[in-house]
């Protein structure tokens, strides 16, 4: 169990984290009650535990307490643990877990730090000013899958024709590679503005398309527009409906609840849905938008196998995991907005598996020179 846990550390955090720092991060993000009732056999684990780790006891005659490392075995503690990770993590936790009991430690377990070889974690030298200044080749560079992006919007801002075909818009935008530029190969168009919605949506190997209504827009909405968007998403070559959601920055916050609902009910289960979630100012983590869009995607009767996309998420992990109980088949799309999170949004952002994480441009690319998934 202890090898399951300190392989848990490095799941959530990353490769190289250890016991403290998990435990730290259940501190930091409050995942449970600060004291625990103790039942059962909890105590003599936890005494194994701090003897085999030479820690003082974290318990008193009732409680559990989270000021020391030892609570992690806790189930609860567990509990909360797993519930921000994957299917494939808690699986595969749990097999570790009964393999590898407490009771038989191996020198891997009683390492507090990574078991790989020390000259595995020897950073490599630096390179020369010649090799850091040579400019990058389009053969050299890394591939990007971009989710959320609006050729609509590029258009505009190029003063293009809406029939400019998207390869000629890609070239009139083009800058110079640098060291945060990627190779193009797969992209989402994302028209959520009606005016610019596709008439006729076409297949393209590369360029794909999906359609919604931005919440900024339900105050000029018009019913006739629903009916049209509910057309385009019959569409075999319209791969999804988005981006929809909620916008507390824009007020009318009923009415964006009531299209939201409408749209929801138009959705294809064979389809994801792209969501902007954005609360007020106060709301740092939109704590308010995704509790209301919870709540709106269950009286619409959106099914707990709906595929997500949350587009821009800017919560903690007490969001994070709030969400994925209710809809566990999401993918997190992050912005250039990392640069200003906080420990919480970064713990959130460390806590979701490389395979449900898109980083997301929004038509803006990202200085990142090597993406940990597709882009967005």
């Amino acid at each position: 169990m202890v090898t399951a846990i300190e392989d848990l550390a490095r799941q959530i955090l990353g490769a190289g984290a250890t016991w403290t720092e998990l435990h730290q991060f259940v501190l930091r993000n409050s995942l449970v009650p600060k004291d625990i009732p103790l039942r059962g056999s909890c105590q003599g684990h936890i005494s194994q535990l701090c003897q085999m780790k030479g820690w003082p006891l974290p318990l008193n005659a009732t409680n559990l307490s989270l000021e020391r490392p030892a609570c992690l075995i806790h189930w609860r503690v567990l509990a909360s643990l797993l519930n921000v990770t994957s299917e494939m993590v808690r699986i595969h936790f749990h097999n570790l877990g009964t393999i590898l009991p407490l009771a038989s430690p191996s020198p891997v377990v009683q390492a507090t730090q990574s078991s790989e070889p020390s000259e595995m974690r020897t950073p490599p030298p630096s390179p020369s000013v010649q090799q850091r200044h040579k400019p990058p080749t389009l053969e050299g560079l890394p591939r990007g899958f971009d989710t959320h992006f609006h050729s609509d919007r590029m258009r505009s801002r190029l003063h293009l024709d809406a029939a400019t075909p998207l390869d000629e818009v890609l070239n009139q935008a083009g800058q110079p590679l640098d060291e945060s530029s990627f190779d193009l190969v797969r992209a989402v168009q994302v028209f959520c503005d009606p005016p610019t919605w596709p008439q006729d949506p076409t297949f393209h190997p590369c360029w794909k398309i999906a359609v919604g209504l931005h919440p900024k827009h339900v105050s000029s909405y018009r019913s006739n527009q629903l009916i049209k968007l509910k057309s385009l998403l019959s569409s075999p070559d319209v791969i999804a409906l988005g981006e929809v959601g909620l916008d507390f920055t824009a007020g009318n916050w009923e009415q964006q609840g009531k299209v939201l609902e409408k749209l929801f009910k138009m959705a294809d289960i064979n389809k994801p849905i792209i969501l902007h979630l954005r609360g007020t100012a106060k709301d740092r983590y939109q704590r308010a938008p995704l509790e209301e869009c919870i709540n709106i995607a269950h009286a619409a009767g959106i099914q707990p196998n709906q595929k997500f996309h949350l587009h821009c998420f800017s919560g903690s992990c007490k969001e994070m995991a709030l969400w994925t109980k209710n809809f566990p088949e999401t993918w997190f799309g992050y912005t250039g907005m990392v640069a200003s999170f906080d420990e919480h949004q970064l713990s959130a952002l460390r806590a979701v598996p490389e395979c449900e994480t898109v980083c997301a441009g929004n038509g803006c690319p990202l200085p990142m020179a090597s993406p940990r998934s597709p882009r967005d």
